[in-house]
């Protein structure tokens, strides 16, 4: 006897598409601006070590008259806890 196989391609299509959604975070906001790394990473340390509710990172931005660098900064997103 000869088994049959049977495949639901468009269920599956559609569980990789539900996986794949990323779910946006918070918003990052310019917080400073400098001309060097160096100082626009002093600046991120600074902020890490004063506030632990807050993420900060450093982005490179090209201009007219060369590249500035960035200091972004938002607010640790809180998570919900699931109880059972």
């Amino acid at each position: 006897m000869v088994g049959t196989l049977t495949l639901n391609y468009e269920s599956d299509i559609m569980e990789e598409e539900q996986e794949k959604k990323h779910k946006q975070g918070r918003p990052w906001k310019k917080s400073f601006t400098y001309w060097t790394f160096e100082e626009a990473d002093l600046k991120r340390k600074e902020i890490l070590s004063e506030n632990s509710d807050m993420e900060a990172k450093v982005k490179r931005y090209f201009v007219t008259v060369g590249e500035q660098f960035v200091v972004k900064t938002r607010k640790i997103q809180k998570t919900k806890e699931v109880t059972d």
